[in-house]
């Protein structure tokens, strides 16, 4: 009886691989997504451990090449080329260290060298300035930056000088930029009217705001606007390309003394380790409420993070939560109490 059921296990057994099989060959379709299934577990897992590994750094004041997560995904990738393949390989950048277009005022163009970065066609059309705030106000802000400033910007400067990933802090980004955006998260065309208003009296008080002052600014917006219009620097030191920091302490209207120097030196210390806040206040030499600290900071807002396992690849963008806005139901926070938290806000799976 025993050698009977242990036969028709066996057969029963047969049957349901070959059953799999057949689905596998008849329905590839269907076998392709079992393992789209499987492979979207294994880089999300891959995703959530490297935000945690973020929200763990334990100088959270300053983002570097310093940072304990360097190290970590150097061990991580090695142990993935010893299992050939088999185990995720995790890439980071920084992706917020650079110019958006999307919000940038075009003052920064025309007032320092950055205006070489437009292309040669686009510099023959006339100001091109002038076009991106035009391009801005009849087709809106771009995720794709070949599709929304191709016509303005070569691929080589996008990749090396562009960003979409950036919040649009109040003190810096174009004011009909700020009006739009309003409109947009409020879905109120006479409160962004009245929004852009009070920028306008900003620039002309020549006011800069801070984090704690932006509730008050806000009003009964504050929970739409923020943080996506908040008052934290763009740029981190670490990461911002050369380029944009020697024109960004040259630029005119900021008398900062010897930027050419100033540059060097900050680029010579996040050479040689991590700056905190006080060191680069110290390395700029301006007082602490200089609006070139709204540009320059130590902090990263937002990672681009590519994991590939095998033919699988998830690229996905990580942003950072401002502290005033740390939420604990964040699916990405922390193993252990954080004050820092992160969020998924773009996840492109291949193939």
């Amino acid at each position: 009886m025993a050698v009977n059921l242990l036969l028709a296990l066996v057969f029963a057994a047969a049957l349901v691989a070959g059953f799999f099989g057949l689905l596998g060959r008849w329905f590839p379709a269907v076998s392709g997504a079992h393992h789209e299934v499987r492979a979207h577990v294994v880089l999300d897992a891959a995703l959530k451990r490297c935000a945690v590994w973020l929200a763990l750094d334990p100088t959270p004041e300053s983002d570097s090449p310093e940072d304990p997560i360097w190290r970590q995904l150097s061990v991580q990738n090695s142990a993935a080329a010893d299992e050939t393949g088999s185990s995720p390989v995790i890439e980071l950048e920084d992706a917020s260290s650079k110019i958006n277009p999307n919000w940038v005022r075009k003052n920064l163009f025309e007032r320092t060298s950055l205006s070489a970065l437009f292309s040669p066609v686009a510099a023959s059309i006339g100001s091109p300035s002038d076009h991106l705030q035009q391009l801005r106000e009849d087709r809106g802000f771009f995720c794709d930056l070949e599709v929304g400033y191709g016509s303005l910007f070569s691929a080589e400067t996008r990749t090396k000088y562009l960003t979409a990933w950036s919040y649009a802090n109040i003190n810096l980004t174009d004011e009909f930029v700020l009006q739009r955006l309003c409109e947009l998260r409020t879905g109120n065309a006479a409160a962004a009217e009245t929004f852009h208003t009070s920028i306008q009296r900003l620039l002309q008080q020549g006011k800069i705001l801070h984090e704690e002052e932006l509730e008050e600014f806000f009003g009964t917006d504050y929970r739409q606007l923020y943080p996506v219009v908040n008052a934290l620097p763009w740029w981190n030191v670490h990461y911002l390309p050369p380029l944009i920091l020697r024109q960004i302490l040259s630029y005119p209207g900021f008398r900062i003394s010897d930027p050419a120097a100033r540059a060097d030196r900050i680029l010579a210390a996040c050479e040689k380790g991590e700056v905190s806040p006080k060191d680069l206040q110290s390395l700029v030499g301006a007082p602490a409420d200089h609006i070139i600290y709204q540009y320059l900071g130590t902090v990263t807002w937002f990672w681009k993070i590519t994991i590939v396992a095998g033919s699988d690849r998830l690229e996905a963008v990580l942003c950072r939560l401002p502290p005033a806005q740390t939420n604990p139901d964040s699916d990405l926070s922390a193993e252990r109490p954080s004050p820092t938290i992160f969020r998924v806000v773009a996840r492109r799976y291949t193939p």
